[in-house]
């Protein structure tokens, strides 16, 4: 199987067979094999973790076990997913955490790096901005991210206090750092992965 680019995971429930784990990216749909095997044979290895099917493949199988519960979830399956839209999508796609990921202060340092980028901090902001990333509502109004940004897992945020006011900080992620380096037009490579584990006071 392919590596996954934009997740999204979801738990669904199907009518007296219990939780049926989901995994959609873009144009394809996967499920636990746990559940299919749960499901169609009414046994499973008892390991969750183990791997996942094609929505294509988990159905054929289901149907070649010639089992009332595999036709089941044949018909079923399919029913569920065409009541899945890009809102509910969005509803269970969870940002990446911030620990992943740098603050832009960080992120215009990186960039800066590059001998055709020449970029700080405010700047980095303005043109996140002028690509539809971030957006704000007032000169004093802290950044908000778009969902064009949360989609692609561009950005995160991590929660500081400012003033004793709750204030959610903007994090560049890795997939935003190589997407900036090539809308800033930078040479050669993008820049390195960002550090696993953050300072407290970055």
């Amino acid at each position: 199987m392919s590596v996954l680019q934009q997740p999204r995971h979801l738990i669904a429930r199907m009518p007296g067979h219990g939780d049926v784990h989901l995994t959609i990216d873009g144009a394809y749909t996967y499920i636990q094999l746990a559940d299919l095997e749960r499901i169609v044979l009414g046994e499973t290895d008892g390991d969750p973790d183990r791997g996942l099917a094609t929505l294509d493949a988990a159905l054929d199988w289901a149907r070649a076990q010639h089992t009332t519960t595999g036709n089941a979830l044949a018909e079923w399956l399919p029913t569920f997913l065409a009541t899945v839209d890009d809102e509910v999508l969005e509803q269970a796609h969870r940002m990446p955490s911030f620990i992943d990921a740098v603050p832009v202060r960080k992120a215009a340092a990186m960039l800066d790096a590059d001998p055709a980028i020449s970029i700080g901090q405010t700047t980095l902001f303005e043109h996140m901005a002028s690509i539809g990333w971030i957006k704000r509502t007032g000169a004093d109004a802290a950044w908000q991210l778009t969902a064009t940004a949360r989609r692609f897992d561009w950005l995160t945020t991590r929660t500081v206090i400012v003033r004793r006011k709750h204030y959610r900080q903007v994090y560049v992620t890795a997939r935003g750092l190589e997407a900036l380096h090539i809308s800033l037009r930078g040479m050669g490579a993008p820049p390195a992965e960002p550090a696993p584990q953050p300072t407290l006071f970055d």
